[in-house]
């Protein structure tokens, strides 16, 4: 690719692990990618109700090919990685 054009994934995916009438929505932003240096995603999950989710909220971001994880991390949530696919709860 181009130094400057930003490896798009196939989008984030929030998705609660059981809830009650919740209406999640997700905000998926990236910043430049140039070829060696580093860049992020940012994801910010909401809830548009009526009610609260009734059990923990899973996102998960599956990250293009040649694109390297240094770090994953968010208020609230634990997140692990399985080769390119980084899920936080």
């Amino acid at each position: 690719p181009a130094a400057t054009e930003t490896p798009t994934p196939a989008g984030p995916t929030a998705t609660p692990v059981a809830a009650a009438a919740a209406d999640l929505n997700v905000l998926f932003t990236t910043s430049t990618f140039v070829n060696g240096s580093p860049a992020s995603y940012t994801i910010s999950v909401g809830n548009r109700g009526p009610n609260a989710t009734d059990q923990p909220v899973a996102v998960q971001l599956a990250l293009p090919a040649g694109v390297r994880l240094v770090g994953s991390s968010g208020a609230g949530f634990t997140c692990s990685t399985v080769g390119q696919v980084v899920t936080c709860t």
